[in-house]
């Protein structure tokens, strides 16, 4: 599930139940929260009081991930419906990024998807 915040752009995904061996299986009681730029998760990982070490790896598509527990990662997407005070969310996101000194890039990367979602449907 790709899940686009204030805080960055996330792909969420069952954790391997072993990550030197993925054909072991999943284990559906943790989940991968992937990230692109570290700095995105690292300030989910602040907001939210996740516990875990940034994991990094120059192989994966997604570089960063953080593994959680399934229960920590709905919490954090319960907590993200709470916490919004806003009508807009790319101008939400802009301000965000900018109050943050995140680098560019991010806002205009929402407003591709946007498009390509209002072209596809």
């Amino acid at each position: 599930m790709w899940l686009a915040t204030r805080y960055g752009w996330f792909s969420l995904a069952c954790a391997y139940k072993n990550a030197q061996n993925p054909a072991d299986g999943l284990d559906q009681d943790r989940m991968m929260i992937r990230a692109r730029r570290r700095q995105h998760l690292s300030a989910l990982q602040e907001r939210f009081a996740l516990e875990g070490k940034i994991q990094s790896s120059v192989t994966n598509d997604y570089r960063y991930r953080l593994i959680v527990s399934k229960a920590a990662a709905a919490a954090v997407a319960q907590q993200l419906v709470e916490e919004m005070t806003w009508s807009n969310f790319k101008n939400e996101a802009y301000r965000f990024q900018v109050e943050h000194k995140e680098p560019g890039g991010y806002v205009d990367g929402l407003h591709r998807v946007w498009e390509a979602m209002r072209r596809s449907l």
